[in-house]
């Protein structure tokens, strides 16, 4: 790795402004890239932001961990810089480290090793594979044809679920009315209903006597063909009554 070295005017510059200016801004004035100006800053001594505070890397620790970060487990890491990984991955993200892609792509192809590192041990000592149950006992709430779920949970509990089930629903389509009465778009794909029930079957016998019905302005047009109802054209209902053109 190239080691980067300022000159003394520099140097004034990043003591004088590391506290006080953009991190990005203080980089690019400087001429080098964010990652170096936290290695300086932090072989200078100078105060960092947040809880790096606490972890207080030597410099060529530092180096070491620029160095293989992209190619090592962070359990690995954090175990040679006698640190948490917690306080690994503050490190990262404050000097900019990302992992390789290739060390993306080989951890994700080995499925065997990648749930062994993340699941937990049971108390049995026993270490689930992928794809495996996490938690003992898990299986038995799985889907399986032919077992209804009053069968798998219980009356009670079943019944319990459709109250909750069907109060949720409810409030869903409340709330979705709510939002079309004040003019602003659905969050679901209910049908909601905006109009009067006699709306519904005014719009039923409408169509079935020909009307063209435009259901945001509430009228029904009618044509040459329309088998038209002066009963109702006289007094109108939901929808008022014109020729079309």
């Amino acid at each position: 790795m190239r080691k980067i070295e300022l000159t003394p005017e520099q140097t004034d510059y990043l003591v004088q402004h590391f506290g006080d200016m953009e991190k990005k801004e203080l980089a690019a004035h400087l001429g080098i890239s964010l990652p170096t100006l936290y290695r300086l800053a932090h072989a200078l001594q100078l105060d960092l932001p947040g809880q790096l505070n606490k972890i207080r890397l030597r410099p060529d620790q530092l180096d070491w961990l620029v160095k293989h970060f992209k190619d090592r487990e962070n359990e690995f890491l954090a175990y040679k810089l006698g640190i948490s990984e917690a306080s690994l991955h503050r490190l990262a993200r404050r000097y900019g480290l990302q992992k390789s892609k290739a060390f993306l792509k080989a951890r994700s192809q080995d499925g065997g090793r990648t749930s062994i590192y993340y699941h937990r041990k049971r108390d049995d000592g026993f270490i689930p594979k992928k794809g495996d149950p996490v938690r003992p006992g898990s299986e038995k709430a799985w889907f399986r044809a032919g077992v209804r779920s009053v069968d798998r949970i219980g009356k009670r509990r079943e019944a319990e679920r459709i109250r909750k089930s069907a109060a949720s629903r409810a409030a869903t389509r409340m709330n979705e009315a709510i939002r079309l009465r004040r003019g602003l778009p659905q969050l679901t794909k209910l049908r909601i209903r905006t109009l009067p029930k006699e709306a519904y079957a005014e719009r039923y016998y409408l169509r079935k006597r020909g009307y063209i019905l435009d259901n945001a302005q509430l009228v029904a047009y009618w044509t040459p063909d329309t088998l038209r109802c002066p009963r109702k054209e006289a007094n109108p209902g939901v929808y008022r009554f014109e020729q079309a053109v």
